[in-house]
């Protein structure tokens, strides 16, 4: 993607979500894959094109959500529907024990839980002021860095708050993150939906400032 008319921060974000698809699809670019692509709606279907699975027009979302419903419906007489609140699905208490259940009937995590906001985002607040002050201050502030790194890994492996609010919401990001695992044969795709998928992953893995259509040259 020589000669890029988005602007350089742009074009780096854009460079490390093409290296997220790779890991998601199971495929790889070649260096001058993309010399012939003039927009990103050409982009988006070099990607798509190059995704080596059956084209098969059934919905991921609907067999994620039945998938996950067999997940979560083994130990509990819920009513799952999208609508349900996942704080019946995982109350607080057994909360982490639960979501590792699901997490090993599904074959992949769910990212569901995380930190108190106001625990992450104090610790994210102390990692940059002692990034900063380190290079002052080697000696002094070497031990409140590694300590906050520390606090941090403890913070995001402990957290049981809930990342989404309903089965919904789960649902969508268990498609978006886990595209081909959720699909009941995980050889085929639907090309009809890969293109939002791969829109919703740039937007949640980049901060593109332009705003990208199809015809956004690149």
């Amino acid at each position: 993607m020589s000669g890029s008319k988005l602007d350089s921060a742009d074009y780096e974000d854009i460079e490390d979500w093409l290296s997220i698809i790779e890991d998601k699809f199971h495929i790889k670019f070649a260096d001058d894959a993309f010399s012939e692509v003039q927009t990103f709606g050409e982009l988006l279907d070099f990607i798509i094109n190059k995704i080596p699975h059956t084209h098969v027009d059934t919905c991921t979302t609907q067999q994620a959500f039945y998938k996950l419903k067999s997940a979560i419906s083994r130990p509990t007489a819920l009513n799952i529907s999208p609508s349900t609140p996942l704080l019946l699905v995982f109350p607080k208490k057994g909360r982490r024990e639960n979501v590792t259940r699901v997490e090993q009937f599904l074959g992949f995590k769910i990212q569901l839980l995380k930190p108190h906001p106001m625990i992450s985002n104090s610790l994210w607040i102390s990692l940059l002021v002692c990034t900063i002050a380190i290079f002052q201050n080697l000696q002094t502030f070497g031990l409140p860095f590694l300590v906050t790194i520390v606090g941090l890994f403890i913070a995001y492996r402990f957290g049981t708050v809930l990342t989404y609010d309903t089965v919904g919401d789960l649902v969508h990001a268990i498609v978006r993150d886990n595209y081909l695992k959720v699909r009941r044969k995980p050889d085929t795709m639907n090309r009809n939906e890969l293109e939002n998928i791969l829109l919703e992953i740039i937007k949640d893995s980049s901060s593109v400032r332009a705003k990208l259509t199809r015809d956004t040259p690149l």
